[in-house]
C-alpha cells in the first residue's frame, strides 16, 4: 500500500503532489467527465433513436412507370393497420367498376415481378421488415408497386 505523507491519495494508487490548484484541477476533471457522461445518457434517452422506429414503414404508394406492357393501369387500394406506425399492409389491385371489361388485375412489383394475378380484383398483404415494405413469398423488397390491368 502507497502511503502520500501530507499529500492526496488517488484511486489509481499514485499521490498528488498538493500544490495549489493541482487539487482543484483533478477534482474539476473529474466532475467534467462525470458530467458529460451523465449528460450524455440524458440526450441519449431523450433523442429518437432509429431502432425505435425500425418497424415503422413510410406510406406505401402505387406506381405508374411501366404502362408499355398493360394493357391498362388499375385502382390501387392501399389501407394500412396504423396511421402512426405502419407495420402491414393490406393491397388490394382492380380493374374500374363499371367499365364491363373482362380483365384481370396484377400486382406487380419492381415492374416485372408479377406476385398476384386475378380474374376483376386481387389483394395480397405487405410487411414492414426493418423499415422497407415486402412482399410475395420469398419476399421481395418494394421498390416500386403497380396495378396493372391484362387479358391473359
Amino acid at each position: 500500500m502507497t502511503h502520500c505523507f501530507g499529500m492526496h491519495y488517488l484511486p489509481n494508487g499514485t499521490c498528488l503532489n498538493f500544490v495549489p490548484g493541482s487539487l482543484l484541477r483533478y477534482k474539476l476533471s473529474h466532475f467534467v467527465i462525470v458530467f458529460l457522461m451523465f449528460s450524455l445518457n440524458i440526450i441519449k434517452a431523450c433523442m429518437p433513436t432509429q431502432n425505435g422506429n425500425s418497424g415503422c414503414c413510410p406510406e406505401l404508394e402505387q406506381s405508374i412507370l411501366n404502362t408499355d406492357n398493360a394493357i391498362g393501369i388499375g385502382t390501387t387500394i392501399i389501407t394500412f393497420n396504423s396511421d402512426t406506425c405502419r407495420t402491414s399492409a393490406t393491397v388490394t389491385c382492380m380493374q374500374p367498376s363499371g367499365e364491363g371489361f373482362n380483365l384481370r388485375a396484377a400486382i406487380v412489383i419492381d415492374g416485372i415481378n408479377f406476385i398476384a394475378i386475378e380474374d376483376g380484383t386481387v389483394t395480397d398483404t405487405a410487411a414492414c421488415v426493418d423499415g422497407a415494405w415486402q412482399m410475395a413469398n420469398p419476399p421481395l423488397v418494394v421498390q416500386t408497386l403497380e396495378c396493372w390491368l391484362t387479358d391473359t
